[in-house]
């Protein structure tokens, strides 16, 4: 009887020792805030937002989903250039470095919104749901104009 306690002592010790060896060093959620976003005004069918990602974690993530308000879906996409003929790729996500910053901008990575509802013009405020791999959202509005600034009023709310 004694031997059996020692071995269930000895399991439990080691279970607990791991668990606590992932508490210290396994992220629990990445650290995204946003920053620069800005959608370009569009009479057609379809517009591109633009923002910066910044991650404060010491792990990476990815952008995977992006929802807002006025159009049917959005796509992430980015630039491919063959034979000097550069094209738009759908991709299914976007990776934002640890302790670094992603810029989706115009000729590379971005969000496609397709099927605008409506024209989107400048001085309009779209909200913007992105949702990351690790299952954090965070919410934002986003300002239709016709160029980026190098500052912009972006309202955030994060959420776990």
């Amino acid at each position: 009887m004694h031997g059996f306690a020692f071995q269930k002592f000895y399991k439990a010790s080691f279970t607990f020792l791991g668990f606590f060896a992932c508490l210290t060093s396994c992220p629990l959620s990445a650290d995204i805030t946003v920053k620069n976003a800005w959608i370009r005004p569009s009479t057609g069918p379809n517009a591109a937002l633009f923002i910066t990602l910044v991650n404060t974690s010491s792990s990476p993530e990815k952008l995977t989903d992006v929802r807002l308000e006025g159009c049917h879906h959005a796509e992430l996409h980015t630039h491919e250039e063959t034979n000097g003929i550069s094209r738009m790729i759908q991709v299914k996500a976007i990776d934002i470095p640890a302790l670094g910053e992603k810029e989706l901008k115009p000729g590379e990575h971005h969000v496609m919104l397709m099927k605008l509802h409506k024209p989107l013009t400048e001085g309009d405020s779209i909200p913007v749901l992105l949702t990351f791999e690790t299952g954090k959202t965070v919410e934002l509005i986003a300002p239709v104009k016709m160029e980026k600034a190098d500052c912009c009023g972006v309202s955030i709310l994060q959420k776990e």
